[in-house]
């Protein structure tokens, strides 16, 4: 993913999804933790979708994938045909 494509998704994530973004990173838990809410997923699908164009199936919605703005960054990449590998749950 090149820089501005990682912009994006920072910013997205941290100005639509967490209430409070202090102190949160790229490597910092989100739905785990609760920071974002499981209802704000399907915004977060669809953002990824639009802006990176690539297509979920509900076997992708996972943890491993979106619990982290590093882990989606690899599942994009991933999605895109870039081998990024998996990061561990």
């Amino acid at each position: 993913m090149d820089p501005q494509g990682f912009a994006k998704l920072k910013t997205f994530v941290l100005e639509e999804l967490v209430t409070d973004a202090a102190g949160v990173d790229e490597g910092t838990r989100l739905f785990s933790t609760r920071l974002v809410h499981s209802r704000n997923l399907m915004h977060l699908v669809r953002f990824l979708e639009d802006t990176f164009k690539i297509r979920f199936s509900p076997m992708d919605m996972t943890t491993a994938n979106l619990d982290t703005i590093h882990a989606m960054k690899a599942f994009i990449e991933r999605k895109k045909g870039g081998a990024a590998p998996r990061a561990a749950a």
